[in-house]
């Protein structure tokens, strides 16, 4: 618990990040009048994202080690990073999770 709460302002800032990445996602659909397009009959099971993560839902609720964790953190937000970015056309490398925590964009 003491590891977790030492890591609390890094992991709120990674949160803020994504919400900010998140906003301007929604402010470019917006603006360009597609922001609600897939809203009617288009269901997402979330099976692109499992097939991207392997082993992923085996992982939910099992003991693992801190690394285990960082690491399937960092392939998480590069997944969803990669696809806001390319939602607002833009291509940019992976990055390494504690890019994540600090204080920059995303995008």
């Amino acid at each position: 618990m003491r590891a977790q709460l030492r890591r609390s302002s890094w992991i709120l800032q990674g949160v803020r990040n994504f919400r900010d990445l998140f906003e301007s996602l929604a402010q470019r659909g917006l603006s360009a009048g597609t922001y609600h397009d897939r809203n009617l009959g288009h269901y997402n099971n979330s099976a692109d994202f499992m097939s991207a993560m392997p082993g992923f839902q085996e992982e939910i609720g099992q003991p693992r080690k801190r690394q285990h964790v960082n690491q399937r953190t960092e392939e998480i937000f590069n997944y969803v990073r990669r696809e806001a970015l390319e939602l607002l056309g833009e291509a940019q490398s992976d990055l390494p999770l504690a890019d994540f925590m600090e204080d920059r964009p995303l995008a």
